[in-house]
């Protein structure tokens, strides 16, 4: 039980750690980078209440038409 949950957290690390590559490439490209791919990053590693701050209100908007509401 303890290997598999071990396994588990390594997963998540190797996870996060892919997102927060593709938050980087996504400033350091953003002419490049869909906008709902980089609301999805910053959620996933930052939490819906950073989407806001994180994006303009238009892409936010964009968004959850597209995806509908972040919790």
């Amino acid at each position: 039980m303890h290997h598999l949950l071990r396994c588990h957290v390594q997963a998540h690390q190797l996870y996060l750690r892919e997102l927060r590559g593709l938050e980087a490439s996504a400033k350091g490209h953003s002419g490049t980078v869909d906008d709902t791919i980089w609301l999805q990053v910053v959620v996933e590693l930052h939490g819906p209440e950073h989407a806001e701050t994180r994006a303009s209100r238009r892409n936010l908007e964009r968004f959850q038409r597209q995806h509908g509401p972040i919790d």
